[in-house]
């Protein structure tokens, strides 16, 4: 089958996924002679999108049982899954496969690999994938702090922001604020006047949105 087959399959898979449409999907795909890894991610992802979990890891089991290695895009899609059932199991398992087949770990995928681990209890790991990433972006950054916050640990995901601005600015602390948002807003409050040095207008000024999101016009008006 020639390549611009293969585009047209998966471009037929992904349309019908969007519009919700997972059984013409899933039949498109089953039409294709020959399925690549191309063709297996896309309805993989067609289901983790529509929140179809446990189809996503019969169809994973079934890909890798015909031999079609897994890439990096089954590999977030596949993650992404085991974080909607929770499965750590099965999210290490990936992560260890990943490793063993050498696939680069950037920043999307960085993300959605350090989310499994937050959500699924393991905030270790989570900080391992962090702090092994060369190059972070503003999506690294703000996954681990509200990782940190999701767990309760307020201190540190204050003390992350802190760091972050060290590194790549004010600009970037502001952009970077929604984990901060996921924090008890006193705890928060707490947690940057508690830090050794005096907060700048990176760190308040993200405190100060968290004072909008959750409407506590009293500690904004003490912030500003």
């Amino acid at each position: 089958m020639e390549r611009k087959d293969d585009i047209s399959w998966t471009t037929m898979i992904s349309g019908y996924s969007q519009c919700g449409r997972l059984d013409k999907a899933l039949r498109v795909f089953e039409m294709m002679t020959i399925k690549n890894s191309t063709a297996w991610n896309a309805v993989i992802a067609a289901h983790v999108q529509n929140n179809r979990f446990h189809d996503a890891f019969e169809l994973f089991d079934r890909m890798m049982e015909e031999n079609v290695e897994m890439d990096s895009f089954v590999a977030a899609s596949m993650l992404a899954a085991c974080t909607g059932l929770g499965t750590l199991e099965r999210g290490e398992w990936i992560h260890e496969r990943m490793e063993t087949r050498g696939i680069r770990i950037d920043a999307k995928l960085a993300k959605t690999l350090m989310d499994m681990y937050c959500k699924c209890g393991r905030l270790d790991k989570a900080v391992e994938v962090f702090d092994g990433l060369r190059i972070k972006g503003i999506s690294s950054w703000n996954c681990m702090i509200g990782g940190f916050a999701m767990h309760g640990r307020g201190r540190d995901a204050i003390g992350l922001l802190k760091r972050m601005e060290a590194v790549a600015g004010s600009c970037d602390v502001c952009e970077c604020s929604c984990g901060l948002c996921a924090l008890n807003i006193n705890e928060a409050r707490r947690g940057i006047y508690e830090m050794p040095m005096s907060p700048d207008i990176g760190v308040l000024g993200a405190l100060l949105r968290a004072c909008r999101i959750h409407r506590n016009l009293e500690m904004a008006e003490e912030v500003s």
